[in-house]
């Protein structure tokens, strides 16, 4: 393997790394509150968009689905990291140049 290619997947495991931090923050965010026109919404408010009006109820159930995703998508971003990481450090200890003999 070339260490081109190994450096692809070093990098490419910090991409995944970022995304899965981003995924899992936003995700545990999902779990607050819904919110309507960034104003937290109580128990029985009414909010009223362009696309047509939405309970409280039905905007916590939504948001809590999206944010069961984030996470789920999260954890998944957190494996592949690991296995591009596992990769890269397996082809680097493979590709490293070995001790000299001793010749005694």
């Amino acid at each position: 393997m070339s260490k081109r290619a190994n450096l692809g997947r070093l990098a490419g495991a910090v991409i995944l790394a970022v995304i899965a931090i981003v995924l899992i923050v936003t995700g545990l965010n999902q779990q607050q509150a819904p919110k309507c026109n960034n104003v937290a919404m109580k128990p029985g408010d009414l909010c009223v968009l362009s696309t047509g009006a939405v309970t409280y109820e039905q905007r916590k159930a939504d948001s809590g689905k999206i944010g069961v995703v984030q996470l789920g998508l999260g954890g998944v971003a957190v494996v592949g990291s690991a296995l591009l990481l596992g990769l890269y450090l397996r082809n680097r200890r493979r590709t490293a140049p070995e001790a000299p003999s001793d010749p005694s």
